[in-house]
């Protein structure tokens, strides 16, 4: 392991088991670019792949595009109802308890351009997804309410919270480059189209930067962009994003927000500890419903696995969970 370089592993002959077929060496490369145009010259055998430059892949001499199911972390906007006095960029007009409004928070998933990041930065490889459970997860419903793009209704709802007129500008903080960077994009063009007083300032760092002040408590933004974490049970997943005192319920104050946090509340502990899988899909159905109507986070889309390489590379397994260069992740970032 050379730090901030990369990994070698070699074949252990003695192994118990049947040995491993080849040697591997798994490289840090940060940037997309570098990554793209050595996978194309021969220098790198896979490399980690994001929508957003697969189409300068498609075609390429020698290389293959795999696209498989959808992934379990559909993109996120977070929305702060927890936002600490002075903690606001200086350029930030919203008040505070800006997201405590429901009329606010719909206001914004109703005027997402979903099929311009879908078509776009995901081109073509993702989907908009129910409120709240991406395909592939126990529960989800291709029938389930979710948001489309609907300005009308998003007028009606700011100006219901009373910022049409005044307008307003919000920093939403992303990592730099690739999908999270461009989904903060399409927001600040959704909602520059909505309303010309609608200014979302799109805050693009490096993910070193990001992760610090990802995992502060209290946040010091008004809202952030990411993926959701993988989680194989929507158990873990609506503990995490959607319990009014969970991970992120504590952290944004979702009690705040909620209309009825203590229903909620009930429902996901209810189902967490059901046994019946039947009764558990229509608690999670059930919870989808709510929040529709009563949202605490926007979700542009969910992207497919998918993974470049060279024709050579064959008879491999994703991982549906994590399906990129795990070792990566594990060790480098450490």
């Amino acid at each position: 392991w050379n730090r901030g370089e990369n990994i070698q592993l070699e074949v252990f002959e003695d192994y118990w088991g049947e040995p491993a077929k080849l040697d591997v060496r798994i490289d840090q490369v940060a940037d997309s670019d570098v990554r793209a145009l050595g996978l194309q010259a021969g220098d790198y055998d896979s490399i980690e792949t994001d929508p957003t430059f697969i189409t300068d892949l498609e075609g390429a001499e020698g290389v293959e595009i795999y696209s498989g199911d959808f992934l379990l972390e559909p993109v996120h906007m977070g929305m702060n109802m927890n936002i600490p006095e002075g903690g606001l960029p200086p350029e930030d007009t919203i008040p505070l308890d800006f997201f405590h409004d429901v009329n606010v928070r719909r206001g914004f998933n109703l005027a997402f351009d979903y099929e311009a990041f879908v078509e776009g930065a995901m081109a073509g490889l993702g989907a908009p997804i129910p409120h709240y459970l991406p395909q592939g997860m126990l529960g989800y419903d291709d029938s389930l309410p979710r948001f489309e793009r609907d300005l009308a209704a998003a007028e009606e709802a700011f100006r219901e919270a009373g910022y049409w007129d005044e307008g307003f500008t919000m920093t939403v903080l992303a990592e730099e480059g690739g999908i999270f960077e461009i989904a903060g994009l399409v927001l600040a063009d959704s909602m520059a189209e909505l309303n010309p007083n609608f200014h979302i300032r799109v805050l693009a760092v490096v993910e070193a930067q990001f992760d610090a002040a990802h995992a502060e408590d209290p946040f010091p933004y008004a809202a952030w962009i990411k993926n959701a974490d993988p989680f194989a049970d929507p158990a873990a997943l609506f503990d995490a994003y959607i319990h009014p005192d969970g991970e992120w319920g504590s952290v944004h104050g979702f009690r705040n927000a909620y209309a009825d946090p203590d229903r909620i509340a009930s429902l996901v502990d209810e189902a967490a500890v059901e046994l019946d899988q039947d009764r558990r899909v229509e608690i999670y159905q059930e919870l989808a419903h709510i929040l529709y109507q009563d949202p605490v986070w926007l979700i542009p889309g969910n992207e497919r696995a998918l993974m470049a390489h060279r024709s050579w590379v064959q008879n491999f397994q994703m991982n549906p969970l994590w399906p990129r260069p795990s070792l990566k992740f594990q060790y480098f970032d450490k």
